[in-house]
């Protein structure tokens, strides 16, 4: 039943991401523009229904979902080189760069503080500190906005990822380097995860919440692309309705950030998962087995 599961998610992961890349720009071009793109639609269906090509409607309902199958495919393949890109330029230089400036400023007022024995320019350093500490945290709730790279597990699992490679060494032998640059899982832990769960009775959400973070991430890429897409048309001077233009951006926007995050968030939950039943495998399979025979011989 879990298979089946999988499989559906994953043809719908791939047919609403091909579906909304067809339909979302044909809005923008008919809210923003004032361009019917849908009338050809319409032309189509109108000759269709007078027609005997009504008799092949099966046919070109699976035509269609084929072609959002397919362009589904290309979607995620894009959407990682997508997020390759965005981790370049924002987490491995304007974030890095934005982050040394934050910490220049926060050294200086500090220093500038201490030295400082006038009680109106303590006031009014003091009064600034307390403001970059204000926008120290906004900075750090709008900056998670452009962090790109994601984590592949939880902080407080930490200490389980020691235990498993600490465990895979001393009792077979597995020699894996953990990394240092990032919380991320090496990929011979999630291969051994999966190879576990695939060949025991553990089972965890690992594929599940695989699956949801290709979707979110086919659909976050598309969302900017259309936000993209949308500001070429204002640069271009296509716009007709300046108002539709500003709701349309402001809800791709919302809509962007809403799966970038979703993205990310099942990323980590998916790291949790395999690492979690590889714990488990290496920890308490065997006292779990010991007890059950145990108990159906007491």
């Amino acid at each position: 039943m879990n298979k089946i599961e999988q499989f559906l998610f994953d043809i719908i992961g791939l047919l609403i991401p091909g579906f909304v890349a067809m339909v979302l720009p044909m809005l923008i071009l008919f809210f923003v523009c004032k361009l019917n793109s849908f009338i050809l639609f319409n032309n189509f269906f109108n000759e269709f229904s007078q027609s005997s090509i009504k008799e092949y409607t099966w046919l070109i309902l699976i035509a269609i979902f084929t072609i959002w199958y397919l362009l589904g495919h290309v979607i995620k393949v894009f959407s990682i080189r997508y997020y390759n890109f965005m981790r370049i330029i924002f987490d491995k230089n304007i974030n890095v760069q934005f982050i040394k400036i934050k910490n220049f400023l926060w050294k200086y007022l500090s220093k500038e503080i201490n030295k400082s024995s006038n009680l109106f320019i303590d006031i009014i350093f003091m009064t600034s500190k307390i403001t970059i500490g204000i926008l120290e945290e906004l900075s750090r709730s709008i900056g998670g906005i452009f962090v790109f790279q994601t984590q592949g597990y939880d902080s407080s699992n930490e200490q389980f990822y020691d235990k498993v490679l600490h465990q895979l060494k001393i009792k077979y032998g597995i020699n894996i380097k953990k990394r240092t640059d990032i919380r991320k899982l090496n990929y011979a832990i999630y291969k051994l995860s999966q190879i576990i769960q695939d060949t025991n009775t553990i089972k965890t959400l690992t594929n599940t919440f695989l699956a949801k973070y290709n979707f979110y991430r086919s659909l976050s890429f598309i969302f900017f692309i259309n936000i993209m897409f949308l500001v070429y048309i204002h640069i271009t001077d296509e716009v007709k309705d300046i108002t539709n233009f500003y709701i349309s951006l402001f809800c791709l926007i919302i809509f962007w950030y809403t799966f970038h995050e979703k993205f990310k968030r099942y990323w980590e939950l998916s790291g949790n998962e395999s690492l979690m039943g590889i714990y488990f495998y290496l920890f308490y399979k065997d006292k779990i087995e010991n007890n059950i025979i145990t108990k159906s011989y007491s």
